[in-house]
C-alpha cells in the first residue's frame, strides 16, 4: 500500500511528492511479490489536491514543468502493470481526484467528497481530469464538474460512474483489502492484457481483434484448459 502522508495539510501533494509516488512505482511494477498497489491517505483526508504553495509566485516555466511532474505520476498510475485501487475518504478534491482517476478501481467511503476545484482558484485541472474524467463520466458532466468546481458526495460519484463501490466509512479498509487478496489471486498477465486490450481504442474491427487474440492466447494456455476440464467433468 502507498500511503499518502502529509494529514496536516490534508495529504496536498508536492514536486517532491510527485516524483517519489513515480520512483515507487517504478520499484513496484518490477517487484514480482508485488500483486496488487492501494492508494490511500493518512489522516481525515485521502487527498486535498497539489499543494498550490508550490505555484506561489511561481515563472510560467516552472507552472508548466509541475503540470508535468504532476501528470508523469498518474500516467505511471495508469500504466502500471498491475491492478491499482484507490480507497477514498474524507476528501479526494484537485490533483486528489486526478490520482483517483488513474487508478484502475475507486472505493469510495460514505463520507468522502470529490471534485475539481481548480478553477475557484483560477485555472483548470492539470494532472489528467480533462481527458480521465470524461472518459469516465461523460463529457457534459465532466465539464459542469470543471467549470464549476462543486463538489460531489460519495453517493452521486457513484451514481454517475466515477466511482466503482461506496462502503461505510469504518469499512473502507477492510473492503479494499478483501478486494486487493482476490484481485492478488488472479493470473497477473491476464490482468495486465484486460487493462491493454481496455485501454486500445480504435475502431471496432481492431477491438474485435484484439479480443480474438487475447482469447487465443490464454483460452488455449495450460491454466484455463485445466479449468475448462474441471468445469466439464462438474456437468
Amino acid at each position: 500500500m502507498l500511503q499518502l502522508n502529509r494529514p496536516q495539510v490534508l495529504n496536498a501533494l508536492d514536486r517532491q511528492m510527485y516524483l517519489e509516488l513515480e520512483g515507487k512505482l517504478a520499484a513496484a511494477a518490477a517487484d514480482d511479490q508485488v500483486r496488487v498497489v492501494i492508494f490511500a491517505g493518512r489522516g481525515r483526508a485521502f487527498c486535498a489536491g497539489t499543494d498550490i504553495g508550490g505555484l506561489e509566485g511561481a515563472t510560467v516555466e516552472a507552472a508548466q514543468e509541475l503540470a508535468l511532474v504532476e501528470n508523469g505520476a498518474f500516467n505511471a498510475i495508469e500504466d502500471f502493470p498491475k491492478p491499482t485501487l484507490a480507497a477514498l475518504h474524507g476528501y479526494a478534491l484537485g490533483g486528489g481526484c486526478e490520482l483517483a482517476l488513474a487508478c484502475d478501481y475507486r472505493v469510495v467511503a460514505d463520507d468522502t467528497f470529490l471534485g475539481q476545484p481548480e478553477i475557484d482558484m483560477g485555472w483548470l485541472p492539470a494532472a489528467g481530469a480533462t481527458f480521465r474524467l470524461p472518459a469516465l463520466v461523460g463529457r457534459a458532466r465532466a465539464w459542469e464538474m470543471m467549470a464549476t468546481g462543486r463538489r460531489i458526495d460519495a453517493a452521486e460519484a457513484e451514481r454517475i460512474g466515477l466511482v466503482q463501490r461506496v462502503v461505510a466509512a469504518d469499512a473502507l479498509m477492510a473492503e479494499v483489502m478483501e478486494l486487493g487478496r482476490g484481485l492478488a489471486q488472479q493470473d497477473p498477465q491476464l490482468l495486465l492484457r484486460l487493462k491493454e486490450v481496455l485501454k486500445g481504442g480504435g475502431e471496432r474491427k481492431e477491438a474485435v481483434e484484439r479480443e480474438a487474440q487475447c482469447l487465443a492466447q490464454f483460452a488455449t494456455a495450460a491454466p484455463a484448459q485445466q479449468k475448462i476440464r474441471a468445469f466439464l467433468k462438474r456437468k
